[in-house]
């Protein structure tokens, strides 16, 4: 990407960064902090003119943007990040943790999540614990079937 743009590629070394799942974002984000412990220079970020706010509709000051490839456990995938000094980490994306394989491409599809017959400890006993509540109520069921009527004792 940075070829496209008429802009020098930064020589920067590879780098461990925390990253947050972010499911409800729809950009990258990057800490100023991390950008320059990973290397980078203030002069290297890409000028943008976006204007990002959070879930709290509160302005997040961007710095600028930088093209990442990232693994998590030997997946990889590239990304823009836009830069600022008003988080820490980096955040990933929705469509970041998809192409990850972090999240499956359906999410947030309840049952994507299921455990394999092989799972065993916590998850079943959450399982257990949804099926049968602790407030004594009755499990949810789906509605039943509409009736089936194979004729009509009055005129229809």
């Amino acid at each position: 990407m940075y070829s496209k743009l008429n802009q020098k590629v930064p020589t920067v070394e590879s780098t461990v960064v925390d990253g947050v799942a972010d499911t409800g974002a729809q950009v990258c984000l990057w800490s100023l902090s991390d950008y320059y412990k990973a290397g980078y220079k203030k002069k290297e970020l890409i000028k943008v003119k976006q204007k990002i706010a959070a879930a709290n509709r509160q302005p997040i000051e961007i710095m600028g943007a930088v093209f990442l490839s990232v693994e998590a456990n030997s997946f990889r995938t590239n990304l823009m990040a836009f830069v600022t000094p008003d988080i820490n980490g980096l955040y990933l994306s929705r469509q970041v943790l998809t192409e990850l394989y972090v999240i499956p491409k359906s999410f947030p599809t309840a049952g994507d999540a299921k455990c394999g017959i092989d799972d065993k400890g916590i998850a079943s006993e959450i399982a257990t614990v949804v099926n049968h509540p602790s407030c004594g109520c009755l499990p949810r069921k789906p509605p039943p079937s509409a009736p089936i009527h194979n004729a009509c004792s009055v005129q229809c």
